[in-house]
């Protein structure tokens, strides 16, 4: 997979501007379960920081192959789907949530966050 000119080589990436300036890969040069232990330490890490903000989907990041709001949770719903061992019933709930809203619908959808917090209360 490319994405802004950087040729993927793991699962996991973490993009961003090098010291040169240029975007690459931090974590190209590690293979796939050594990049996601880094992410792993690095997420574990910042969760652990008085102030912390986390800024997603608003589409800053899109010229350098980050996600709008719709696409992550797109890639997210699409992940789940194809989980080994899912229940079918998810099937259709995922696919509902990922068909397009019909024309001339009147009330609009819950955004992805809302969705998910729904899915967490329901779950539990």
């Amino acid at each position: 997979m490319t994405i802004g000119g950087l040729i993927a080589t793991s699962d996991y990436q973490l993009i961003g501007p090098s010291e040169d300036g240029t975007v690459s890969d931090f974590l190209g040069a590690l293979g796939t379960k050594d990049s996601r232990q880094r992410l792993q330490a690095l997420i574990s890490e910042w969760l652990r920081m008085e102030n912390l903000v986390v800024m997603t989907g608003s589409g800053g990041s899109v010229s350098s192959g980050g996600k709008t709001m719709d696409t992550l949770e797109r890639a997210v719903l699409q992940t789940v789907a194809r989980l080994p061992g899912a229940p079918a019933s998810l099937g259709a709930i995922l696919d509902a949530r990922l068909a397009p809203p019909p024309p001339g619908m009147k009330t609009k959808r819950i955004g992805f966050e809302d969705w998910l917090s729904y899915l967490v209360n329901a779950y539990a």
